[in-house]
């Protein structure tokens, strides 16, 4: 059973848009660019190589789930966004 393509985007536009907000909060707190960068080469190291090979397809479910394009990550994500949108005050003021 495949993935519903809806449902890639979706997620997809969810975890995209939440790590886009905690990228852009790292980068803009820290002054540097390289903060983003490494937050992103570890989410990819985490995400494809370490969690994946940890997960064990139990149902038709666990695609949807688990994973790049899973619920988990978009949830967790977008929480994680939310946290780090509260901080913005936090930021230094750039004119």
């Amino acid at each position: 059973m495949g993935i519903s393509v809806l449902w890639l985007l979706l997620m997809t536009l969810i975890s995209g848009t939440g790590l886009s907000v905690i990228m852009a909060w790292l980068r803009l707190k820290s002054g540097s660019f390289w903060t983003a960068v490494i937050f992103h080469a570890a989410i990819n190291i985490y995400i494809q190589g370490f969690f994946q090979l940890l997960t064990t397809r139990t149902s038709d479910l666990t695609p949807y789930i688990s994973g790049e394009q899973g619920l988990s990550m978009a949830l967790v994500t977008a929480v994680a966004a939310y946290l780090f949108w509260r901080k913005l005050d936090s930021l230094p003021q750039r004119i």
